[in-house]
Formats: structure tokens, C-alpha cells, sequence
């Protein structure tokens, strides 16, 4: 059996604002790098073999902070989805799109974007060929927030209008079990900081 810990990337300086950030290259804030740091002591106790992390340097810093010791391989499978034309836009935004962002996002895509389904099946094939195809026992995926939310919905197989309610903290640690039959099963849901490492 294959563990696959699947942990959302420290706080990003746009995550302070409370806006969409997306395929948008934005870094972490000074609080993210505290939060991945401290993710490390819980790692430290629980190594894993191989590290995959999302080409956007809020992930791929949270990645090198929280395994110093590991190459880490670039992926854009576990890159965020693409807002397009709504990316830095804030949360509390209040039109026809973000209203059915928040109503029904499995039907959304976003105008210069994405849809949420392509999107979904997209990193869903992502997390399983990596499963698949990495020979050790236990891998680190640093991702993002949307992202991870649409893996575990798959893996559950959740109607995806309801994925957004699938917790997901920064720096949170997702766990899935690859079986010997080829099947994805959650373990553990958005294990944060202060269970991991104490507050």
C-alpha cells in the first residue's frame, strides 16, 4: 500500500487579501513560511520518499522549506486552477460568475479560464498516474486549495457542486491510500497544524 499526503502550500500574500489567486505566481507571505516550517517537525517523524510539487512558487517554496532534504519534482498536473479573467479578484466579489462559484461551482468556468470538470479530471489523472508510477511507499504532493479539494472529491466521488465545502487550511495535510488494485482512498481530511505539530 502507497501513502500520498497531499498538503496545501503555507499562506500566500493573496491569501491575506482573501483573493483568488489561481495560475497567478504569487509567494508566500511571512506567516506561510512560519506555517511550513513548523510542518516540517511533523515530517521529520513521518519521512517520506519522493516530493512532487505544483510549478508556482507559493507551493514550490512551502515544498523546499518543509523538505530540505528532497529533490523536489516540478508538476504541472498539481498546478491551481485558472480563473482567468477573476484572478486577484476578491472573494466577496458579487457578480453572475462568483454567484454560481458559490451556488454551484461544478458548472462554473471561469471567463479566460477554466472549467472546474476539465480542471478536476485533469489533477484527478495526475494524482493517479503519480500513484501509479512512483515506486516508493510514501510521497509528498504540494499543492493548492482548489485542487486538492477536486482530488478528494473525486476520490469520494462527491457531486462536484459540493466540492467547495471540503476543508482545506493552509499548510493542512491531506492523506490518501493507493491500494494494490489501483484504487485512491482517503484516510485523513485537511489534518492542520495544530493537530500535527501542537499549537
Amino acid at each position: 500500500m502507497k501513502r500520498l499526503y497531499l498538503i496545501r502550500h503555507g499562506e500566500s500574500v493573496q491569501n491575506q487579501k482573501n483573493l483568488l489567486s489561481g495560475v497567478s505566481d504569487v509567494p508566500l507571505s511571512q506567516t506561510g513560511r512560519e506555517q511550513c516550517y513548523r510542518l516540517r517537525e511533523f515530517f521529520s517523524k513521518f519521512p517520506v520518499e519522493a516530493v512532487f510539487a505544483s510549478p508556482l512558487s507559493r507551493a514550490l517554496e512551502s515544498a523546499k522549506i518543509i523538505f530540505p532534504q528532497h529533490e523536489i519534482i516540478i508538476t504541472e498536473g498539481l498546478i491551481e486552477f485558472d480563473y482567468g479573467n477573476y484572478e486577484g479578484v476578491p472573494r466577496t466579489y458579487d457578480d453572475e460568475v462568483m454567484r454560481r462559484w458559490h451556488t454551484a461551482p461544478g458548472e462554473v468556468t471561469f471567463p479566460g479560464g477554466k472549467s472546474i470538470r476539465k480542471h478536476a479530471l485533469e489533477v484527478y489523472d495526475e494524482i493517479l498516474f503519480i500513484a501509479q508510477k512512483t515506486s516508493v511507499r510514501s510521497v509528498a504532493c504540494v499543492s493548492h486549495r482548489t485542487t486538492i479539494r477536486l482530488i478528494v472529491a473525486q476520490v469520494l466521488g462527491l457531486d462536484l457542486n459540493k466540492f467547495r465545502l471540503l476543508p482545506c487550511s493552509n499548510c493542512s495535510v491531506t492523506t490518501l491510500l493507493f491500494k494494490e488494485e489501483g484504487d485512491l482512498q482517503l484516510q485523513s481530511l485537511n489534518m492542520e497544524l495544530g493537530f500535527l505539530v501542537g499549537r
